[in-house]
């Protein structure tokens, strides 16, 4: 059995919960009433042909949840409703964008997702107030708002990440950071694009006329849309500060390339100098000083004098 807070339920299976007004703890139960949760997480072939022949659910609708490219979207097929939500999943510390699907008929609501993920968690494991498997609508609000709170949540951790990295990157010039920020940069473009769909999936609702909402239902959307709105605008501000921040440290490395060359090339020439000089009195031909008995001497001293000199006037010049 695997256990989650006071619900317990077996892994792997297709489970069936209750929260009514009148039971107003979370359970788990063996049959499906009016007014139950259904929540399937990995399904098997066996329970998918379970949902479409058993409970009704059309196989397109149990597909499109499992997909992990689908986008937020909302669809209809007689009396059932599906609406697919991208949320943020966090799996061996890796941050993934994954659909979960909402369907919705006049008597049940299923969750479908392709993974374990903390937004379905947060309804087993803590209490939701206003939550109940019988006030449908309100509780794919809930869900769209659990969702938030789990964006809300790794945008920040990876703004911390981004920190530590921007730390370590203005002392190292190693490739783990670079490979660790774009891995944060394609993350948070995953983060954004997921935003932007959740955003128009939820003006949709808003304008669906299929769908009713009480006054308490709509305050809810209300402040869903302007969480997502909030979120989007903190994110399109992470993106353009990692774009900043690349695009700076990529000056800084071609600066420092510029001034490591400016500094070799100096070098090569400063000690060509002497072995010009050396190099005529290698050759088997009359030179000045050939005879004389400190001509080695004299050459040393007249190179060594033109490397200082070079030398002074490349400092001057601010050439090294």
């Amino acid at each position: 059995m695997f256990s989650a807070g006071k619900v317990k339920y077996n892994k792997g299976m297709l489970h069936i919960f209750r929260k009514t007004q009148k039971n107003a703890k979370l359970a788990a139960v063996s049959r499906l009433y009016h007014g139950d949760w259904v929540n399937v997480v990995n399904p098997s072939e066996k329970e998918i042909a379970e949902l479409v022949n058993k409970y009704g659910l059309p196989a397109e609708f149990v597909h499109a949840a499992l997909d992990e490219k689908e986008r937020s979207r909302i669809d209809a097929v007689k009396n059932w409703k599906l609406f697919i939500i991208r949320i943020p999943v966090k799996i061996d510390n890796e941050l993934l964008i994954i659909p979960l699907g909402v369907i919705i008929n006049e008597c049940n609501i299923f969750t479908i997702c392709a993974k374990p993920n903390e937004v379905i968690n947060d309804f087993l494991t803590s209490e939701t107030n206003g939550f109940y498997t019988s006030k449908r609508t309100r509780f794919l609000l809930f869900l769209i708002k659990k969702a938030n709170k789990y964006f809300d949540k790794y945008v920040e951790e990876l703004q911390r990440t981004t920190s530590r990295v921007e730390h370590r990157l203005l002392h190292s010039q190693a490739n783990a950071e670079v490979i660790s920020f774009l891995q944060i940069q394609k993350t948070i473009t995953y983060f954004h694009s997921a935003l932007i769909n959740n955003g128009v999936l939820f003006e949709k609702i808003t304008v669906n006329k299929k769908i009713t909402f009480y006054p308490a239902d709509k305050e809810i959307l209300e402040d869903m849309i302007i969480e997502n709105k909030e979120l989007l605008e903190t994110v399109t501000i992470f993106i353009n500060n990692i774009n900043s921040t690349m695009d700076a440290y990529a000056s800084v490395i071609s600066n420092n390339l510029n001034i490591t060359m400016k500094f070799l090339t100096s070098l090569t020439i400063i000690l060509n100098l002497p072995n010009i000089i050396t190099s005529f009195y290698g050759m088997n031909v009359k030179l000045p000083l050939a005879q004389h008995p400190f001509a080695y001497l004299i050459i040393l001293i007249f190179s060594l004098t033109l490397i200082f000199f070079v030398l002074y006037l490349f400092f001057k010049r601010r050439w090294l």
